[in-house]
């Protein structure tokens, strides 16, 4: 079986992070998970409780770029990219690096982005606090 990425793309509580273990457990990876997932949510934990700073999103980024570098480099069979990517910018590096590491590249789409049903539930399923009103925009700004 060839090596692949999955850029997960969705909004804030869309369950991207649930499907990330699901695909894992499918891959017969059942321990060991964040291994395998680069989120750059993951940098905002401090002590097990989440505190979004709005000046460090790039610099937390950048960390977990270099993160899913590593886990390249590893050779891992399975690597997943856990952020929103709204932009196709915004996952363009993670694509390029992961094809020039020879891996295949799937990009998935979490959900139904613009449907205003789904976007409701996300803002009452996001564990960060999102308010509706910056889901809609990022709903709004997704990139097809």
């Amino acid at each position: 079986m060839k090596k692949q990425i999955i850029i997960l793309r969705g909004l804030p509580g869309s369950g991207k992070s649930t499907f990330a273990i699901e695909l894992l457990k499918e891959h017969g990876i059942n321990s060991e998970l964040d291994k395998y997932i680069c989120c750059t949510d993951d940098f905002f934990y401090n002590d097990g409780i989440y505190k979004f700073i709005p000046q460090k999103l790039s610099e937390y980024h950048s960390k977990n770029l270099c993160k899913f570098i590593h886990r390249l480099k590893s050779n891992l069979p399975i690597v997943i990219c856990d952020n929103t990517n709204i932009k196709k910018w915004e996952y363009k590096a993670y694509e390029e690096i992961g094809m020039c590491f020879g891996y295949d590249i799937k990009i998935k789409t979490v959900g139904k982005i613009k449907s205003l049903d789904f976007q409701h539930n996300c803002f009452k399923n996001n564990k960060h606090g999102v308010l509706l009103k910056a889901i809609r925009t990022m709903a709004n700004a997704f990139e097809v």
